[in-house]
């Protein structure tokens, strides 16, 4: 135990005293004074008391008087502040040492979901403890720092602003002054010539302080000239875009959905030959970094792809689903946004996607509040666009056939030549990563938890695990392509894409030719994925789902083809010169094709295992194998002249 002496500085318990007397017969009995109180009067206090209780107190260091004394004479708002931070730290550290005792995982994660619970940052927590180190753990050194240019405009001269002010009314509307070297040379030849000239030498701003001056004096002079209103406004979007959009305190809050459109060539299942770029339509919620739904198709964006983007998000998605994509997790995102934040896109426009997100409170839902970001703000949409970046490079830019996302990524990888996708594969790997990666990858800002989790945790507290969707039977119906041309009954039923289609309800709606007046006009709504069945419509009402006729089988069941399938079907009969689209036609040439698929598996599955295992007695390179991979296709496709489906994922899987 160390010897007191008068005058020692002791901290007890967070606060400061100085010791004014020493018992001498007793060393350890000493009369302190507090030094925050100017008011307050000696007490006795006992060391072995003190530590047989276990009282907290350390003798202050000679080199920390100083410090302390500035610390005990700040205001008071000031001490307490640091004082709080002091708190804080400390109950981090206990909370560090618990995580550390019991050998959990993830500690950096917990810990900055415990610190944001206090009020500040990780790294904040990790920026209060070098202060505490570099002061001995003294709470002084929590202080904030009082600023030295509070209520300074500039650091710059008076006269160096004078000369730059004169530089850019001289060449601001000029060409010249979008070459900053040359305005800079300007302003630095005006400055040393003046300092020839006179005794005050004036210091060259950099080149950077020169520019960001030009910048902020046209970005001044475009909102003189656009009015103080619009100024206004874009400041309101700003306020609102951090302090609202980028801080959603529930699920589906605040929805984003855009368009992109992948770095990746597919081919087509017929010839194999390049077909183009798919697109995705997706949405995303910001409050859990979340997808919860997208539409992927080779046709360009259009208020289409967008209904059925809309529609995957908001109704929940079913295991065999999830099974036929080969996810290994659950898709737990669905439920109808609050507010939706679209970009300035036609197709955003469309009044049929406007009318949509307004009528779902008639369907057993909330409605959608559309909010349209302003043009050329890229930022906006930042949450959205990063994840695309993420898509890309985590999974399209590894995949054969791949544009990369500039020329100068590509250098000379043939992207058409390596081309090996259909639009079916790529769907099923996006699938799987977002699902099975995306989803289960810890983020940084959401507190270390996944997307998946923080979703949980937010559609538990906020929707008791159960988001409001529609549960009108028929909504589902509303999202899907509508058929602009009307359609009328016939004694055939309704005719579309060459197929009849049936249904007891259209009997109301049929009239025979030779009866006085109009037949009635419907609309057809059908899903792309599914022509099974057509959503008939009348004056905006829903009637009934009319059945595929040629869809059906012998034993009284209905066969599902996509619209692609359909296609392919039609080519086939007409490269094979039939011309009735018959039930017993189309199942035929199903079969031929889905036959094939099975057969393109196998071959494709043994062409990837002879790549891996070097089974070849001349070594087979991925490229070969892709060229040996086209080959064979072709040949098939010249048995049928139909679809050859190209499942690559045997392949995919150790390339990627």
């Amino acid at each position: 135990m160390p010897g007191f002496q008068v005058n020692t500085m002791l901290e007890i318990e967070g606060s400061f005293y100085t010791i004014i007397e020493v018992n001498p017969k007793e060393p350890t009995l000493l009369k302190i004074l507090n030094l925050s109180d100017n008011n307050a009067k000696p007490v006795e206090f006992d060391i072995a008391e003190a530590i047989q209780h276990d009282v907290q107190y350390r003798v202050v260091q000679s080199c920390e008087r100083d410090v302390v004394m500035d610390f005990i004479t700040l205001p008071e708002k000031v001490k307490k502040e640091a004082e709080e931070k002091y708190q804080k730290v400390i109950n981090v550290r206990q909370f560090k040492k618990e995580l550390f005792d019991k050998r959990l995982k993830d500690v950096k994660g917990k810990l900055a979901h415990y610190c944001k619970g206090l009020g500040f940052s990780l790294a904040t927590y990790y920026n209060y403890e070098k202060r505490l180190a570099e002061k001995n753990d003294a709470k002084q050194a929590l202080v904030r720092k009082a600023r030295t240019d509070k209520g300074v405009a500039t650091r710059l001269n008076k006269e160096v602003v004078e000369i730059m002010d004169k530089i850019a009314n001289k060449h601001l509307d000029d060409e010249l002054i979008e070459k900053i070297s040359y305005s800079y040379q300007i302003l630095e030849s005006t400055i040393k010539r003046r300092n020839l000239d006179e005794e005050k030498q004036l210091e060259v701003p950099s080149h950077k302080t020169f520019w960001l001056y030009l910048h902020e004096l046209k970005l001044k002079r475009a909102r003189t000239r656009e009015g103080k209103l619009s100024q206004n406004e874009q400041n309101l979007w700003d306020k609102w875009y951090n302090n609202i959009f980028s801080k959603a305190g529930w699920p589906l809050e605040w929805v984003l959905i855009d368009h992109h459109v992948f770095d990746l060539q597919i081919v087509d299942p017929i010839s194999r030959e390049r077909i183009g770029r798919p697109w995705v339509t997706l949405l995303f919620d910001a409050y859990t970094r979340y997808a919860i739904g997208y539409y992927i198709s080779m046709d360009r964006p259009s208020a289409n792809s967008a209904q059925l983007a809309l529609a995957h998000a908001i109704f929940p998605k079913s295991r065999s689903w999830l099974e036929k994509m080969g996810c290994k997790n659950g898709y737990d995102g669905y439920g109808t946004p609050f507010n939706l934040t679209l970009d300035n896109a036609w197709e955003f426009s469309a009044k049929s996607l406007v009318s949509l997100t307004k009528e779902l409170k008639a369907y057993g839902t909330h409605s959608i509040e559309p909010t349209w970001r302003p043009p050329y703000k890229a930022r906006r949409g930042a949450l959205i666009e990063r994840f695309f970046g993420t898509l890309e490079t985590g999974l399209v830019h590894k995949m054969p056939g791949t544009t990369k996302s500039n020329p100068f990524l590509r250098g000379e990888y043939n992207s058409e030549a390596n081309a090996c996708f259909l639009i079916e594969d790529v769907e099923r790997l996006v699938t799987r990563f977002i699902v099975d990666y995306y989803h289960q990858v810890p983020r940084q800002e959401l507190d270390g938890l996944t997307p998946a989790e923080k979703w949980t945790y937010g559609v538990q507290k906020k929707f008791n695990g159960q988001p409001s969707f529609p549960t009108s039977s028929y909504v589902e119906k509303t999202f899907r392509v509508l058929e602009t041309k009307a359609r009328k009954v016939s004694e055939h039923g309704i005719s579309f894409k060459g197929l009849h289609f049936g249904a007891p309800q259209l009997n109301n709606y049929y009239k025979p030719r030779n009866e006085p007046g109009s037949r009635p006009e419907l609309y057809l709504r059908y899903d792309p994925k599914d022509l099974s069945a057509v959503s008939v419509f009348y004056e905006g009402r829903y009637i009934c789902d009319a059945e595929c006729k040629q869809f059906r089988t012998d034993s009284g069941g209905i066969r599902h083809y996509s619209l692609s399938m359909l296609d392919r079907i039609k080519e086939i009969m007409k490269q094979r010169r039939i011309k009735a689209l018959t039930s017993s036609v189309i199942h035929e040439i199903a079969d031929e094709i889905m036959a094939l698929s099975e057969q393109r598996k196998s071959e494709q599955g043994n062409i990837a295992a002879s790549v891996d295992k070097g089974q070849n007695s001349k070594k087979t390179t991925k490229k070969e194998a892709i060229k040996l991979d086209k080959f064979l296709a072709k040949k098939n496709a010249r048995n049928i002249k139909g679809e050859l489906s190209n499942d690559e994922e045997n392949y995919f899987s150790g390339g990627a």
